[in-house]
């Protein structure tokens, strides 16, 4: 089963997590190719409550002098990752981050996630990989 994504440019547009999906949501990366450092724009709903378990990054152009560093946003407004030292980050040279388990773990009906990118040091194509179990 294929995810829809859109650009998210008008308000309310963006993916819808089907219930029949189970974990682990592959999100995309928000541009393909080079990452820049920006906000998310593609908004990943859920229609049923769901708990974050983990997420993780991976990269196919590795980051060349420091850390690619991710964070997902609920609702465009909330980090999940109070504690910002948790958040997905792949080291110079590497590929992977590892499972990086969230502060904020209830995805809510309703609720969107957005993926930013923080730092990026040449890093290109990200994925990042939200698991979750149904609530």
């Amino acid at each position: 089963m294929s995810l829809k994504r859109s650009s998210g440019s008008t308000p309310g547009v963006g993916s819808t997590v089907p219930s029949s999906l189970n974990s682990p949501l592959v999100i995309e990366a928000p541009q393909p190719g080079a990452l820049s450092i920006g906000s998310g724009t593609i908004r990943y709903y859920t229609q049923t409550d769901r708990t974050i378990t983990g997420c993780y990054a991976m990269v196919s152009g590795a980051p060349v002098t420091s850390p690619a560093v991710f964070d997902v946003n609920m609702d465009g407004a909330t980090t999940i990752f109070t504690t910002q030292t948790n958040r997905p980050e792949i080291a110079a040279t590497e590929y992977l981050s590892a499972v990086e388990v969230p502060d904020v773990t209830a995805w809510d009906a309703g609720s969107y996630l957005l993926i930013d990118v923080d730092a990026a040091n040449s890093a290109t194509d990200l994925i990042l990989v939200v698991e979750y179990t149904e609530a």
